[in-house]
């Protein structure tokens, strides 16, 4: 599907309890998508270990199908998983080229108007 391509884009969403990782070709079409929780069921934090390894195993038979040797990472949010999906990638057997960080940056403060009221009284 990567007509020849090795070069893959990887898109990373991260939140407080969760990563998602699509891993897209050239053309923006969906190779693979995975998704991990940070917190297991009792509530309490997983180590990084068992995240990089549910990530490097939803991937690694896309990359090997697609023959994928290196991948560009566009990150969006604000989370803890971004250091364990940098390993995952790297475990897969993929070279990163680049990491673009696509947070959203607030220039004014938001503060909701039940705040202000409830300070201000």
């Amino acid at each position: 599907m990567l007509r020849g391509k090795e070069i893959a884009s990887a898109s990373v969403k991260l939140s407080s309890n969760r990563v998602l990782i699509t891993l897209t070709d050239d053309l923006c079409r969906k190779l693979a998508q995975a998704s991990v929780n940070i917190f297991d069921t009792r509530g309490v934090k997983r180590p990084e270990s068992d995240i990089v390894y549910e990530i490097t195993s939803a991937l690694e038979k896309t990359v090997k199908k697609h023959s994928i040797k290196k991948v560009r990472v566009i990150v969006n949010g604000r989370g803890v998983g971004f250091k364990a999906t940098h390993k995952a990638l790297r475990q897969c057997g993929l070279e990163v080229l680049c990491i673009k960080d696509m947070t959203p940056i607030p220039h004014n403060v938001c503060i909701c108007r039940s705040k202000v009221a409830t300070k201000l009284s």
